[in-house]
């Protein structure tokens, strides 16, 4: 299946992404903050549908996003909200970035929008933390991870392939150590139960008793 498709608006385009919810009864759009939209479909049948779909709700998907652009967007690292200080810098085609007291500082091209510029420091601290973090927590409980990968998904925070490897998005640099530590727990004991049956909920109780607690308080992060 082809997991994302570009969309001509009035006045751009916009890539719209994939992602499969068994449980959904419809086709759903969920406009989101970086000008995309993700387009929530219950099989991969209805991929033919939820284009013509899609070509259906141009407008509203333009005005949600312009709604969406114009909504205050906060920053965070570490479970904690910071500053960003941007300044256009010297280079024309890289970023400097420098992060103190709580201000991520910001050297870059004029042209580069602040959004894009911090999730691509998420993902510069997350390549240098979590692939770490999962070797830390797996030798600690037994785990056995075969590949590890960070990446900045739409839809997920982590997964865990049938070959176990494990991927995570770096988008989870914005939380706590605590939800981290979830999310690593949570798809590591998928390379022992890859569902999410009973067996497999009891092994993540018993790595992390507390863990509804940082399901609750993920939901505050939006990807």
């Amino acid at each position: 299946m082809v997991n994302k498709f570009s969309l001509q608006l009035t006045s751009r385009v916009v890539d719209c992404y994939f992602s499969i919810n068994r449980k959904a009864k419809k086709i759903l759009l969920k406009p989101q903050k970086d000008n995309t939209v993700i387009v929530v479909i219950p099989s991969t049948r209805c991929v033919p549908q939820a284009k013509d779909f899609v070509q259906e709700k141009k407008l509203w998907i333009e005005d949600a996003l312009t709604r969406l652009s114009s909504i205050k967007y906060n920053y965070y690292y570490g479970g904690e909200e910071i500053k960003i200080d941007r300044h256009v810098g010297i280079s024309e085609s890289s970023a400097e970035f420098e992060f103190r007291n709580n201000i991520l500082f910001i050297d870059a091209p004029e042209k580069v929008d602040t959004v894009l510029l911090y999730e691509a420091w998420l993902k510069i601290m997350a390549k240098k933390i979590l692939p770490q973090k999962v070797v830390e927590i797996s030798s600690k409980y037994n785990f056995n991870p075969q590949k590890i990968g960070v990446r900045e998904a739409k839809t997920r925070w982590g997964s865990c392939s049938s070959h176990n490897h494990i991927s995570l998005n770096s988008k989870l640099m914005m939380c706590d150590e605590k939800i981290i530590d979830y999310v690593i727990i949570h798809e590591l004991c998928h390379t022992i139960h890859h569902n999410h049956s009973g067996k497999f909920w009891q092994l993540v109780a018993q790595v992390m008793p507390d863990y509804k607690t940082h399901i609750k308080r993920l939901k505050k992060y939006r990807l």
